[in-house]
């Protein structure tokens, strides 16, 4: 599994707008399957909500109705997260989440017949690179120093 958080120039060109200003960050995820089952991507809640892709989009929305609102809506549906994942597939697409700065956290479970896969990410968010580098981490490894993000990298 691969995941990025876009950056708003990413969002101006695959939306056409800056989502953040709307508090939605979207989150590019890329899943291989590498094995025998059809999995299912679980979006799992941990205090960062998922939206659908018409939520995120209607914000876009300059007036409703119209041609536009439904090229808009498509534009966000196609560039979202598809299930299921067949065997040996990859997927690419879009989550919608709650805009956080700093620091991104993601739980995703992929899901089979007989088997669950969970995915807990940490994400470092574009465009905010001073917040970024003011996150600490305990060390629990024999100490208690504080190591900052580049440090841990």
């Amino acid at each position: 599994m691969s995941a990025a958080v876009l950056s708003a120039d990413d969002d101006e060109r695959m939306f056409g707008t800056n989502l953040n200003i709307a508090d939605v960050q979207p989150v590019w995820v890329e899943v291989t399957n590498r094995t025998l089952l059809y999995l299912w991507m679980f979006r799992t809640e941990n205090g960062e909500g998922y939206y659908l892709p018409f939520e995120s989009a209607w914000p876009v929305h300059t007036r409703p109705g119209g041609a536009a609102k439904v090229h808009i809506d498509d534009r966000f549906y196609k560039a979202s997260f598809k299930n299921p994942i067949p065997p040996g597939g990859t997927h690419v697409g879009i989550l919608f989440t709650n805009r956080v700065e700093g620091l991104k956290f993601c739980n995703i479970d992929l899901s089979g017949d007989t088997e669950v896969f969970h995915f807990s990410l940490f994400l470092p968010v574009p465009d905010d690179d001073e917040n970024f580098e003011k996150i600490r981490f305990l060390d629990t490894g024999g100490g208690s120093s504080v190591k900052t993000i580049p440090e841990i990298r």
